[in-house]
């Protein structure tokens, strides 16, 4: 969901990035035959793992949809927003169009910019949507040899 978000005193466009479902440490517990602990301290390094690779797949994702000089955003309390370095705010985007000399152009760049961000934010949602499957960090645990046979 692209939502706009006040932040340093602009609306930025954004992306809730949050993950909502999944699985847990019994899960965990189940699936791989361990105790509590183990299945917690799985958990926790999964979790960790997942934010990090998140935030640098995200981040690859931002420069090929908005150039090299992009950069991914995270605003919110728990991070949970993502956007990007280059969009103007929206007020500042309006203002923009409305002072242009070229309104079309203008407005192609912001048909673009929506573009990219919906393709983001559907990229997004995908890899939020797989990080959330126990099956998605089966080679990452057995790799790693986090205390249980993958």
């Amino acid at each position: 969901m692209i939502r706009e978000r006040y932040y340093d005193g602009a609306d930025w466009p954004c992306i809730n990035i949050k993950s909502h479902g999944g699985f847990d440490a019994e899960d965990i517990q189940d699936k791989y035959h361990c105790d509590a602990q183990t299945a917690r301290a799985i958990m926790e390094n999964l979790w960790e793992e997942g934010c990090f690779l998140f935030w640098r797949n995200a981040e690859a994702k931002v420069r090929q949809l908005f150039g090299e000089d992009a950069r991914a955003v995270q605003f919110g309390r728990s991070g949970g927003w993502l956007s990007v370095s280059t969009l103007r705010d929206m007020t500042e985007l309006k203002d923009y169009e409305d002072n242009v000399d070229d309104p079309e152009e203008a407005q192609k760049m912001h048909e673009a910019d929506a573009k990219a961000l919906a393709q983001l934010e559907a990229y997004c949602r995908a890899e939020i949507r797989a990080m959330e499957k126990l099956d998605y960090w089966k080679d990452y645990i057995k790799d790693n040899k986090l205390g249980v046979d993958a």
